[in-house]
């Protein structure tokens, strides 16, 4: 087993694949966990879907298998510790790529940092993605726990604007997408976002209803339950949830797509999928409805999701940049604005991580159904306390700026 931590924007991806080519070029197999785009390997899963597969007999581990799992920070404690038992009862190669500082697992984790430096690391530090000498600076600082001067020299080159209330931030957010998205002919525009479910489906709601004024999408409508929009022949969607095809591989939760034809009178729709080997499915809605669209995504989702253009919303962050080749330079967010706690310098007794506690009434739901804090009432008491901390932030960042 060994780790490899790369930082955003270093290149983890194309590091993965030139390693995979190598031990392919040796005669293993390699099999890779959320990482199909930029390794361009013959087999990828899931990491719950590799671990039912290798139950039960489909795929068979041993020495020449070389298993890869990408963002296994985000792995929570559990399934990481299976997949390292599982791989090592095989004796497979097990690499677990990733970087602890940005999104942590949605349940009880911390194993991918306690593994760094115990088994064989290497780590990527020089940023490639960032174009610009400030925003590599801003990266570090924020990965750093530093958030008030990366806030001001966002702020500094026009990339943070700040608006009175969510509702302002999401529909400034929108109108920039809709005025850029041009841009990138054949690309892939994304607004990201922290905010609620409902807040996100409003989102994607104005987002399709100006594709809809500029004539880009079908004029039928399937109905989509627990959702203000339905979906239209050209819609960009998601899958929120694993979606199995008796007789066929399923798709897997996260797994984008475009739809290219929605049934004039049934709850059915034709999606084209952006996978490994691309293929149509056909979805009755009625029967599975853990769709979304995919315009506004939660950062969660966005995790790991390579655009050529993107609109952080309400929070300036390490993590839900990291994967954006070209950031949109009008990012928005609210007063209210909420960082990522990166780690605290030594002897500040700060445990960056810890299982998830039990939630304080008043905190807001994220944008991710399977967020512990949906789960569970607020994860930290301490809320109160860390948003003085924020707004003391953006004040520092405000005076630095002018």
């Amino acid at each position: 087993m060994s780790v490899l931590v790369g930082r955003a924007g270093t290149g983890k991806g194309v590091t993965i694949s030139a390693a995979a080519r190598a031990w392919q070029l040796e005669g293993n197999e390699v099999i890779a966990q959320r990482l199909q785009a930029d390794a361009k390997l013959e087999q990828a899963s899931t990491t719950d879907g590799l671990l039912y597969a290798v139950e039960k007999g489909h795929i068979r581990l041993d020495s020449k298998t070389v298993v890869i799992m990408d963002e296994a920070g985000m792995a929570d404690s559990d399934r990481l510790s299976r997949l390292v038992k599982l791989t090592g009862e095989r004796e497979s190669k097990l690499l677990l790529a990733g970087d602890a500082a940005q999104l942590s697992s949605i349940g009880p984790g911390g194993l991918f940092k306690e593994l760094e430096g115990k088994v064989p690391t290497a780590e990527l530090t020089e940023v490639h993605r960032a174009h610009h000498e400030w925003e590599r600076e801003a990266w570090e600082r924020i990965r750093a726990g530093e958030p008030g001067p990366a806030l001001a020299q966002y702020q500094a080159h026009d990339r943070l604007h700040i608006h009175d209330t969510r509702a302002q931030a999401a529909q400034a957010m929108v109108e920039d997408w809709e005025q850029t998205r041009g841009s990138v002919p054949g690309g892939q525009a994304v607004m990201i976002t922290d905010a609620s479910n409902r807040e996100r489906d409003q989102m994607n709601a104005m987002a399709q209803e100006r594709r809809a004024r500029a004539g880009e999408l079908g004029s039928n409508r399937v109905e989509l339950p627990g959702k203000p929009y339905g979906l239209a022949s050209g819609d960009e969607v998601m899958f929120t949830g694993q979606y199995r095809i008796p007789g066929s591989k399923r798709v897997e939760n996260g797994i984008t797509g475009t739809i290219v034809n929605a049934a004039r009178d049934e709850d059915r729709v034709t999606i084209n999928t952006r996978e490994r080997e691309p293929r149509e499915v056909d979805v009755n809605t009625s029967e599975f409805s853990e769709l979304s669209l995919g315009y506004a995504v939660h950062v969660h989702k966005g995790q790991g999701l390579t655009a050529d253009l993107g609109h952080p919303h309400r929070r300036l962050a390490y993590r839900p940049r990291a994967r954006l080749r070209r950031a949109q330079p009008r990012a928005r967010a609210n007063p209210a604005l909420r960082l990522p706690r990166g780690p605290r310098r030594a002897g500040h007794g700060h445990r960056r991580d810890r299982t998830p506690r039990r939630p304080h009434a008043a905190q807001p739901r994220t944008g991710d159904d399977d967020h512990p804090r949906n789960r569970h009432p607020n994860p930290n008491p301490r809320a109160p306390g860390r948003a003085r901390a924020h707004r003391r932030d953006l004040t520092l960042a405000r005076a630095a700026a002018a």
